[in-house]
């Protein structure tokens, strides 16, 4: 159950029945099967409030603390839980993958998001079989997003005029945006952090920002 089932009335015990308990069973079936690994797909969505300064965009890092906001958020992370004590009890291999936004959507909402909180389903699938491939001593978490431009020094101007700080990094946005009569956010409240994910499995998204200025 996805979180836009949340605003339509959707009742939590349904998304206990769905998110958490059949979780919890493909967890057993693993288990009882012999499958060595499991990659659960969780999402950034987890981090909630804690995504809100009202100041500066955030910055979303694994070490940002979850503060779920809503009966979606909490199946999530419980699901995470789930996954790191099968690991730790049942010799289970898995990880989770916080991955962003990759929602059907018009051009100008999917080229502003893809450069701070959304991603190509193709570097979801990209994402799952690095982690499918990396052997692991214990449970780990990755926020799984596009690939940014943006630094920790940017989260102040990013909050207020984010329209200077994309282009900063790429020169060329303002013409292509008044091209596509697109619009800049007028603010940009966070930015995933994709570094671990880098790090540890290769991670490398190819379908980012930049892809949409090259069309």
């Amino acid at each position: 159950m996805h979180g836009k089932h949340y605003y339509r009335d959707t009742p939590r015990e349904r998304f206990i029945e769905t998110n958490i308990t059949g979780t919890h069973n493909l967890l057993k079936a693993a288990v009882c099967n012999g499958v060595k690994k499991f990659i659960y797909t969780s999402s950034t969505s987890v981090y909630g409030n804690a995504m809100l300064n009202g100041q500066e965009a955030v910055w979303v890092d694994e070490n940002l603390h979850p503060e779920p906001r809503d009966i979606y958020d909490i199946t999530k992370l419980t699901c995470e839980m789930l996954c790191k004590d099968y690991f730790e009890k049942e010799g289970l291999e898995t990880n989770a993958l916080r991955v962003s936004r990759f929602l059907p959507e018009d051009e100008n909402t999917k080229v502003n998001h893809r450069i701070y909180r959304g991603v190509d389903v193709n570097d979801v699938a990209m994402a799952h079989l690095l982690a499918l491939e990396k052997d692991f001593d214990a449970f780990e978490i990755y926020n799984i997003s596009n690939d940014t431009p943006f630094q920790k020094q940017d989260l102040k101007t990013l909050y207020i005029n984010p329209e200077k700080v994309i282009c900063k990094y790429y020169p060329d946005a303002k013409r292509i945006f008044e091209e596509k009569r697109w619009k800049f956010l007028e603010t940009i409240d966070r930015v995933y952090s994709i570094e671990k994910a880098k790090a540890q499995l290769n991670y490398r998204p190819i379908h980012n920002f930049d892809d949409f200025l090259k069309l």
